[in-house]
């Protein structure tokens, strides 16, 4: 963060700037009740499906879903312990995995790619899944070595 060559403080327009986006906020919410009901939908226990793609749905409808899935990723990157929660429409383990530039679990693998192409993120691509051999496949015979 920049600081004030003066006083020496923090720049208090760059930390108007950083957290600008978040008053666009689908999730803003000034009461308190609604304020913990959005805790509740968002910060929830990520066994919590129907829970989680409430959250995931808010998030694509949001305007600034980008700006806020870069903040988690940008203060995800010096403070893992942060990551939790739905941010920016992905769960923790897609955030994680965009962040590794990975392509994300088969559940989650087109969020992150969507996310990756708004970000200007380059995924690495996705090693195939070995295939299941069938009922016909037969496997191949190891070569041994002749005996001399």
């Amino acid at each position: 963060m920049s600081t004030d060559p003066f006083t020496k403080e923090p720049d208090r327009w760059a930390v108007e700037a950083r957290h600008r986006w978040w008053d666009r906020a689908a999730c803003l919410r000034t009461d308190p009740d609604e304020v913990r009901e959005m805790d509740a939908l968002f910060f929830t226990n990520g066994n919590d499906k129907e829970r989680v793609e409430q959250a995931q749905a808010l998030c694509r409808e949001c305007p600034v879903r980008w700006a806020c899935l870069s903040s988690a990723l940008i203060e995800e990157a010096s403070r893992p312990s942060t990551r939790f929660g739905i941010r920016g429409g992905l769960r923790a383990r897609s955030r994680k995995a965009l962040a590794a530039g990975l392509p994300g679990t088969r559940s989650d693998r087109e969020d992150v790619a969507e996310a990756a192409r708004a970000l200007g993120i380059f995924l690495i691509p996705a090693v195939p899944e070995p295939a299941t051999p069938g009922p016909h496949d037969v496997p191949a015979a190891p070569v041994l070595p002749r005996a001399a």
